[in-house]
């Protein structure tokens, strides 16, 4: 069977359980909305989930993971996938986020790497859904490249900035097309 995913965030302010159909999928079933709730359905950059959250990333630290539904050892589990009062369904704009130039930036293990599209590519994996995946491997949908970095980053604090913080490690940006 398929694993889902939602997301959750948690920062200084609320805290959020990311349903992966956005308000335009649930309330029309229009399926030019429905981006995927398995992980490699939305994993990639420049859909309307991936620009959400990158929007609500930048310029603000926040923990975040990916939970999946077969994830049942998750800390978080119970919140993402049995309180039905804190699911968020994200709203999508049709700004596209510009990855030029960003950062993703964990301040947890004060590391950084760019987030610039390789050049030539034209469908490239969304670093930040597969670095923070918990349960990845359980379900269909899953990610079963070759990357270790997969999950590795799971429930750390993590931001877009334009630059990155001069006292972290800069790192080379994971490769998930591989």
């Amino acid at each position: 069977m398929g694993q889902y995913y939602h997301a959750y965030t948690k920062n200084a302010t609320e805290e959020r359980v990311w349903s992966l159909q956005c308000t335009n999928f649930t309330e029309t079933r229009n399926f030019d909305w429905y981006i995927g709730l398995k992980l490699t359905e939305h994993s990639w950059c420049g859909n309307v989930l991936t620009d959400a959250m990158s929007f609500y990333l930048y310029k603000n630290p926040t923990q975040l993971a990916w939970v999946g539904d077969y994830a049942y050892d998750a800390e978080v589990y119970e919140k993402c996938w049995k309180d039905e009062d804190s699911e968020f369904n994200f709203v999508v704009s049709n700004e596209s986020f510009d990855y030029a130039g960003k950062w993703l930036v964990n301040h947890t293990t004060k590391e950084a790497f760019p987030l610039d599209k390789p050049a030539g590519e034209m469908w490239v994996m969304y670093p930040i859904s597969l670095l923070t995946a918990i349960g990845n491997g359980k379900g269909g949908g899953d990610y079963y490249g070759k990357n270790k970095m997969i999950g590795k980053w799971a429930m750390h604090i993590l931001s877009i900035e334009d630059f990155a913080p001069t006292d972290y490690t800069i790192i080379q940006p994971p490769n998930f097309n591989a």
